[in-house]
């Protein structure tokens, strides 16, 4: 301290309090200084780049071609990505046959793009600001994973789509080649009734622009 108040000259007719006080004013002063100075510089790309996710590519053209504008738009940083934008690149997945009618796709190629959408849209639920859309994609997410775990029953009672789900949906290939022999053979029934729910979660996706009014 008494260095301090020799190298401050209009202290020195004060008293020792007043000293006290400017003395360790000048120390924490310093202190921030040298924090600031060592301190690393975190800039606006370093930020952005700490969360940015990345989707590797799954096999599945259509999908694939949605993956790549969403790893283009990822590189912008999450708050940095709008919301027009997003439904953009997520809204193909959206455009395929298998989600215009169940019955023009093999069940195998239905379940993968159903899946893999479904986890891509649930993905970026939370990315939206509007709590409108957020809630919209809620009910479609809701209405996926109904469908997906109706079409899993022809597989068999004993076949977890889950499980499919965690070890093969990062490629299309895998998954398709390793669903188990048809144990159910559909009848008109069960495509009318999967055809209703694919018609709702349309109905839910189009109008907050992630889908193309069909129905």
């Amino acid at each position: 301290m008494e260095t301090i108040y020799k190298t401050i000259d209009w202290i020195q007719g004060y008293e020792v309090w007043v000293k006290w006080l400017v003395g360790i004013w000048f120390i924490m002063t310093a202190a921030v200084i040298v924090v600031l100075i060592i301190s690393p510089k975190r800039n606006e790309k370093e930020e952005t780049m700490t969360i940015t996710h990345y989707w590797h590519l799954t096999g599945d053209e259509k999908i694939d071609n949605v993956l790549k504008e969403l790893n283009h738009l990822e590189q912008k940083g999450r708050r940095y990505i709008k919301d027009s934008e997003l439904s953009e690149a997520i809204s193909p997945l959206f455009s395929r046959p298998a989600f215009y009618n169940i019955k023009e796709e093999n069940w195998e190629y239905f379940l993968y793009p159903l899946c893999k959408s479904r986890l891509i849209l649930e993905h970026y639920q939370s990315y939206f600001t509007s709590s409108h859309v957020r809630s919209q994609i809620s009910q479609a997410v809701h209405k996926m994973v109904i469908l997906q775990n109706d079409v899993a029953r022809i597989y068999g009672k004993n076949f977890k789509i889950d499980e499919h789900i965690r070890e093969y949906i990062n490629d299309s290939r895998a998954f398709i080649d390793n669903l188990p022999n048809q144990k159910i053979e559909p009848d008109m029934m069960f495509f009318n009734d999967r055809d209703e729910t694919i018609k709702e979660i349309n109905k839910i996706l189009a109008p907050i622009d992630l889908a193309q009014k069909i129905y």
